[in-house]
């Protein structure tokens, strides 16, 4: 039983084209042996694409993609003929299969901000799957609202055995996690405090492994939380 806290000063920061990212795991020209993975979640780039921009064609295979868009639009065009735009509170998921490719595209004036996290599906498809899904702002104000999941049958089913929600609490909130529960935690913005009494700020990052700990929002914060199994 353990967890560990990574300072945002600690992520890996890449540009490449029109795009700058903070790899919290090994990706691309990023290599750290001890950081190569949690548990199935394999990828987690807090990624800002410039104003007028694309990142180019590029292929994918064997993971699970699931973007979250934060700030302004994103454009996605693939191999399987989709050409959609995702807006702020909405999600694309791809389970790549053995083959898919795609590029993006940012045609505002403004700075595209999103999470893009990957995982190792439990069950490879057999052709590529690709959906989008949205949510209201209202939904994530002091409630635990899970964006996607294994569990279920909702139309935002992962094939990977992991939940993840986005979390907006104000500074009174308290949460807790129990023993025997896989968690990665980041902050998007705020402080909250731990039960072991340090305080994570904006961009941090916790590691929960079999552990139990208990959260205090310390001001009105915004968190992604992923559980594994």
């Amino acid at each position: 039983m353990s967890y560990q806290i990574i300072k945002k000063e600690d992520r890996f920061f890449s540009s490449m084209w029109n795009m700058s990212s903070y790899f919290l795991f090994n990706f691309a020209e990023y290599f750290d042996p001890n950081n190569e993975k949690f548990w199935n979640l394999r990828v987690f780039n807090d990624d800002y694409l410039e104003p007028n921009s694309w990142f180019p064609l590029h292929p994918h295979k064997y993971y699970e993609i699931l973007t979250l868009v934060l700030e302004w639009t994103i454009t996605h065009k693939d191999s399987l003929g989709n050409e959609v735009e995702i807006k702020e509170n909405e999600i694309q998921v791809t389970n790549t299969a053995t083959w898919i490719f795609h590029s993006e595209f940012n045609h505002s004036n403004n700075d595209l901000k999103l999470y893009q996290i990957w995982f190792a599906p439990d069950e490879m498809a057999k052709t590529p799957i690709y959906y989008t899904s949205k949510y209201q702002k209202k939904d994530l104000e002091n409630k635990l609202f899970v964006i996607a999941s294994w569990i279920g049958d909702s139309k935002n089913k992962l094939s990977s055995k992991v939940e993840l929600s986005r979390w907006v609490f104000e500074w009174w909130e308290q949460i807790w996690f129990n023993l025997w529960e896989n968690i990665f935690l980041y902050i998007r913005y705020w402080k909250i405090k731990l039960s072991t009494w340090e305080t994570l700020i904006n961009n941090d990052q916790l590691r929960i492994i079999w552990d139990k700990i208990d959260i205090e929002f310390l001001e009105k914060s915004d968190i992604v939380v992923i559980k594994t199994l």
